[in-house]
């Protein structure tokens, strides 16, 4: 294993384990989707390595300058960027599938899911569109199994918005969609706060 696919792998034992588990079930070569996958998480570590708004779009603008260099073939010295560019020149990655997962997270960062439609949304922004560039770099294409990726991608994110509760009430705050805590008789300030209230 190379040094930018050993950072990658670390990256991934950090913030997104279970999507590492999920590359022992790919056949090899596997750089690109790990590549892809430690990007997608460098991203996402931002809610929380990142508290000030403006700083986390500057983050964003930086992805986006270098996956653009990245399909551009120009050099870079991060790590996960490198094997960017590596599948993307061998066309197993798509640069506007990647600036549109750093939409997906820009929006997802912008503002509070009011609604369980929201959340959704935000899910198929992030997770589903993520899923949905694993499926083009393993070669497939056809519609139906997009969608499918999509679908299972935004489910996988409701799963981690739930699985998040515990560790986001740590941080003082609750990302659960309003009206269904409203439906069940509490608010985003008790769950946050650990409570019932």
């Amino acid at each position: 294993m190379g040094e930018a696919a050993a950072y990658c792998v670390r990256l991934l034992r950090r913030y997104d384990p279970d999507r590492l588990a999920t590359l022992t079930f790919v056949p090899p070569p596997r750089a690109a989707l790990l590549a892809l996958y430690a990007f997608n998480a460098d991203i996402a570590r931002l809610r929380d390595a990142v508290r000030e708004p403006l700083v986390r779009e500057l983050r964003l603008k930086w992805w986006r300058e270098a996956v653009a260099g990245a399909a551009a073939q120009r050099v870079q010295p991060k790590p996960e960027v490198r094997l960017l560019r590596e599948g993307l020149a061998q066309g197993r990655l798509a640069e506007s599938a990647m600036q549109r997962l750093i939409d997906g997270w820009s929006r997802d960062f912008a503002a509070a899911a009011d609604t369980l439609a929201d959340a959704e949304r935000r899910g198929g922004d992030t997770a589903g569109l993520l899923l949905e560039a694993v499926l083009g770099a393993l070669g497939v294409s056809e519609p139906a199994a997009q969608a499918a990726a999509h679908h299972i991608g935004t489910a996988w994110a409701l799963l981690e918005l739930v699985r998040a509760v515990p560790s986001d009430a740590r941080l003082g705050r609750c990302r659960l969609p309003l009206d269904l805590l409203r439906d069940h008789g509490l608010s985003a300030a008790a769950v946050a706060a650990g409570t019932r209230g």
